[in-house]
């Protein structure tokens, strides 16, 4: 699929204004000189800026084209249902992150992510836990990012 700079742009503008707004919730810490929200207002208006830069050549031209291109989409299944795993994993996980926690979530979604692109069940089985967990101790144990454990907690 392809979207039109016209839609990308302006798309980027907004999410962009959008963690600009969400970073303004963001709590103060003391004894800094910046605050928490300094690297998330750099990014938002990055994302504003470049949203500008995409979308202002694509708004001058006579004739920009469609805004959406569907023509790609003819797949085969394995690609669309990795596609929906890639999108529908992510958002599902994020709304069972807190119950099942960091370590189970990011198993089941990297075991499944590299069963559709067609990676050996044993390599899946060696590289997921060994991933996860390195993912998970360099989290909560070197950067002190409170990340839960869900079930797996007593283990780790």
């Amino acid at each position: 699929m392809k979207l039109s700079e016209r839609l990308t742009g302006p798309g980027l503008v907004l999410f962009g204004a959008g963690v600009i707004a969400a970073s303004s919730q963001l709590p103060g810490v003391p004894g800094v000189q910046f605050g928490a929200d300094l690297m998330p207002d750099v990014a938002g208006a990055a994302l504003i800026l470049f949203g500008i830069l995409i979308a202002w050549p694509a708004w001058s031209q006579a004739d920009g084209g469609p805004l959406l291109d569907v023509s790609e989409w003819d797949v085969s299944w394995r690609k669309r249902i990795t596609a929906l795993w890639t999108v529908g994993g992510l958002m599902t996980g994020a709304l069972l992150f807190q119950t099942l926690g960091f370590p189970l979530v990011g198993l089941i979604y990297m075991a499944g992510l590299m069963a559709l692109i067609g990676a050996r069940p044993l390599t899946i089985a060696i590289v997921t836990p060994l991933f996860v967990l390195a993912l998970y101790l360099g989290f909560s144990r070197v950067m002190m990012v409170e990340l839960p454990a869900g079930p797996l907690g007593g283990l780790l």
